[in-house]
């Protein structure tokens, strides 16, 4: 019975698709986890870099205070190098502020914010007054000590800073290493999935397909090919097995067939030799069609010799009781008759097979056989020359075939053959 595709659960290419699907899938969604947390790592490096850059900055802003605040000349250039500083050190703050979302680092970075604008408009008061000639008051060396709070709460900030980015960045190298170990185990599981999918559903199908197709080349036609499953290789298996049964099916009628024509074979044989010592032609005839009537189990069977002036077929023996009234009243039928499957035989000098005689326009109806269906009738021919016409009936429509046509020339032309023994053997008395 053919299955319709619709009805096949889960095919072998959706099996095998779903499964590369997923490695994809996988793979996919691997590359972005990898690519997140290696932009953490490098967020990571960048806040820990402008921390560094704080941390330096805060030094040199200390460094430069105690200048300041000691008799080293050169006060003026350090005065402009803390402003430098000051202003790196306040983008520094600013890019932590806008990049950072912990609230206590955020806290710390704003303390820091607010603690710069004072000392940035302390330091130019300072530059004008050492630009005019004047010495720094002991009030202005004392208001430069607001650098060493701001020193101390960047260098604070910046060491818990580099605590909490040590303890984000190992939190994503370890989710990094979790992902990749979980990685390596779906590959692993999906490796053993696409195998067992390959082996069930390839591997061990191909070789029970090929251990049938072994087992039918060495003649097993009843083997059949054991497979479950409905993706493709279990409709190819389906498939397979409804043509071992198509062939085990044309095997048998072929096997039929052979017999029967063996059989036919055996009874002209039978009829051969049960006439070859009939020395009597009309005796002979009458054996031939009984014996044929019984052996082929036919409705009716008889033969027409053609007369001597070769235009009329002259019925000479008919089985049965319908056969011996026919032979008794004369029956003939023209040469030329164009009603008649006898004599379109004789003139076509072939057999004439009619498997339905209701539907056919030359056949004669003879009363005497009503039940008549079908009719074959073949020349005798001997010698090149046409003898008379075997002609046999059945009840059944379509009883006649190619092969019946064949055995029955061959059954007519033995019996020419013997009439026309016959015949020579009664002149020759």
């Amino acid at each position: 019975m053919r299955k319709d595709k619709s009805e096949v659960l889960m095919s072998l290419r959706l099996k095998l698709g779903l499964l590369f699907l997923s490695v994809i899938i996988l793979f996919a969604g691997s590359l972005w986890v990898f690519s997140t947390n290696l932009q953490q790592l490098q967020d990571i490096t960048n806040k820990r870099r402008l921390g560094q850059v704080m941390l330096s900055t805060s030094e040199k802003l200390a460094l430069g205070k105690q200048v300041l605040q000691s008799d080293l000349p050169g006060k003026k250039d350090i005065i402009n190098q803390l402003m430098d500083d000051i202003f790196l050190m306040q983008a520094a703050v600013n890019t932590n502020l806008r990049i950072e979302d912990q609230a206590d680092v955020n806290a710390a970075l704003r303390e820091i914010q607010v603690a710069l604008p004072a000392i940035q408009l302390l330091l130019p008061e300072l530059q004008v007054r050492l630009a005019s000639g004047q010495s720094l008051a002991q009030e202005d060396i004392l208001s430069l000590n607001q650098l060493d709070g701001i020193v101390g709460t960047v260098k604070d900030t910046v060491a818990d800073y580099d605590q909490y980015l040590k303890a984000e960045e190992d939190r994503v190298v370890g989710r990094a290493n979790l992902l990749k170990y979980v990685i390596i185990v779906f590959m692993i599981v999906a490796v053993v999935a696409i195998s067992l999918v390959l082996f069930f559903n390839i591997l061990r199908p191909i070789n029970l397909l090929t251990e049938s197709a072994r087992e039918i080349s060495q003649g097993d036609y009843s083997h059949q090919v054991n497979i479950q499953s409905r993706d493709e290789l279990g409709q190819l298996a389906t498939a397979f097995n409804t043509m071992m049964s198509q062939l085990r099916g044309t095997l048998n009628t072929l096997e039929q067939r052979v017999a029967a024509r063996t059989r036919d074979l055996e009874i002209v044989a039978e009829v051969g030799t049960a006439t070859a010592t009939v020395l009597d032609s009309k005796r002979l005839l009458q054996e031939v069609v009984d014996l044929t009537k019984e052996r082929f189990h036919l409705y009716h069977s008889h033969i027409y010799l053609l007369d001597e002036e070769g235009k009329n077929l002259v019925l000479t023996a008919g089985a049965g009781e319908a056969g011996r009234v026919m032979v008794a009243n004369g029956h003939s039928i023209p040469l030329d008759r164009e009603q008649s499957l006898v004599a379109r035989a004789a003139r076509e000098r072939k057999g004439v097979t009619v498997n339905d005689v209701t539907q056919a326009a030359d056949f004669l109806p003879n009363p005497l056989l009503p039940e008549t269906h079908s009719e074959l009738a073949v020349p005798m021919v001997v010698g090149g020359r046409v003898i008379g016409v075997f002609d046999i009936q059945s009840e059944q429509v379509g009883r006649f075939t190619e092969a019946d046509v064949n055995i029955q020339t061959t059954l007519a032309a033995q019996m020419a053959t013997s009439i026309q023994n016959v015949r020579s053997f009664e002149q020759s008395r």
